[in-house]
């Protein structure tokens, strides 16, 4: 690959679908009554692993060519599967849609590759025992398979010891199939995709601080949804523009959810100029991004949590610290401060140890995205890189995002300590 410096970057962009979104559209979508119509879904293969889980209870699903018709059967109206539900390496669909499944009036066996057979699932396993689910690991280490024998729940109020999306999410979810109110409180708040998608199908879901409580036995309706683009997927397109003189890039439709969103605040603290325009606020919070050349200025970083897909504590597994500041302080170094002393990246990695939960051995080449924006601003960082090794965080996405981080960071000690 070669990459060359590049001025006057315009266009209009149009970000692939969020994950996270396209996910619990296809579940909201088989529980409710009638036919949920959805756009722009991310037809990546742990959102298809959710649509072959479903099928497989016997909701029919039509995959067109700009969307996807889910023909929902309503909250009670899903089938014993007459084989294992493949989750593939998803773990979204697994910690969800065992939420579901416990509360249901029949057997099923979740399972899915090896790398999703080594991802812990106590941490919705003891929620789900709480209010009366019988799921058990099969091979009692935690992990799928997971053997779950629906019935009757009951509702309780989690306190949960991690900020988890998918913790919360799985806990709510068995809570529309308990005897009364559910409720989990986090320690801080975690992405609120669940609650906000929930409530736009036409369940009763409240927030009071950290915590979120759903009533039982609710009455879903299909619903169109327009997924939002990824703003993971936006970031580079962002960085692009913002550092690379003469440019302006119209990205459209992008989720702006709070929860999700705070690199753009960071941003905007260092003096970018994005402009948000046609947001709207049915369902997620969704609008048009518009990125012009920015003379950015160091800033210091006040929601570094919801920078990163996950918040703090949801893997709290300080063993593998070591991963993410290898990959980290190798981004740094990548773009020009290879001699930053770990002391100074400790308490940035601090705050994102989501970036290292799913650490995996090896190394990966990495191009796309991150190469772009960096042989983008090769004379600014001192070097073009082509390809460079990371150590493997779980997904490219993750790692991408790392990338990101680090040039974030970069600017900002580049900003105080040079001028720029």
């Amino acid at each position: 690959m070669e990459i060359k410096k590049q001025t006057n970057l315009r266009g209009t962009l149009t970000v692939p679908g969020d994950k996270s979104i396209s996910h619990r559209a296809v579940m909201f979508g088989s529980l409710a009554k009638g036919t949920t119509c959805i756009s722009h879904f991310l037809e990546g293969a742990d959102c298809l692993s959710t649509i072959y889980c479903f099928r497989k209870m016997g909701i029919s699903i039509e995959r067109r060519k700009s969307e996807i018709l889910v023909h929902g059967k309503g909250l009670h109206g899903l089938s014993a599967p007459e084989a294992l539900l493949d989750v593939g390496n998803s773990g979204t669909t697994t910690r969800l849609i065992s939420g579901i499944l416990a509360g249901q009036k029949f057997i099923s066996e979740l399972d899915g590759d090896d790398s999703i057979r080594t991802r812990p699932m106590k941490r919705i396993m003891t929620p789900l025992a709480s209010m009366g689910a019988d799921i058990t690991s099969k091979r009692g280490n935690g992990c799928v398979p997971l053997l779950i024998h629906g019935k009757e729940l009951h509702a309780v109020h989690y306190d949960s010891p991690v900020a988890s999306a998918q913790v919360k999410s799985c806990v709510l979810l068995a809570g529309m199939y308990a005897d009364g109110v559910t409720s989990v409180t986090e320690p801080f708040l975690s992405r609120n995709h669940t609650e906000i998608m929930l409530n736009y199908f036409g369940a009763n879901v409240t927030s009071e601080g950290t915590t979120a409580s759903i009533l039982p036995e609710p009455v879903l309706e299909g619903r169109a949804v327009k997924v939002p683009g990824d703003i993971s997927s936006a970031a580079y397109f962002i960085a692009a523009g913002l550092l690379t003189p003469g440019s302006e890039i119209l990205l459209k439709n992008v989720g702006i959810n709070p929860t999700r969103a705070g690199m753009l605040k960071v941003c905007m603290d260092m003096g970018a100029d994005i402009t948000l325009l046609n947001q709207s606020t049915e369902g997620e919070p969704i609008a048009d991004l518009l990125i012009r050349t920015s003379n950015l200025k160091g800033t210091t970083v006040e929601v570094v949590r919801t920078v990163t897909d996950e918040r703090y504590g949801f893997f709290g597994q300080r063993s593998h610290d070591h991963f993410a500041d290898f990959a980290f302080g190798n981004g740094l170094e990548r773009v020009g401060i290879d001699d930053l002393d770990i002391e100074k990246v400790r308490p940035i990695m601090d705050a994102f140890p989501d970036l290292a939960v799913q650490a995996r051995s090896g190394a990966v080449h990495l191009g796309h995205a991150r190469d772009v924006v960096t042989g983008l601003k090769a004379e600014f960082f001192g070097e073009t890189l082509a390809h460079f090794e990371a150590v493997r965080l779980g997904t490219e996405n993750d790692l991408l995002k790392c990338d990101l981080v680090a040039q974030i960071v970069a600017l900002h000690f580049l900003g105080k300590e040079e001028g720029h």
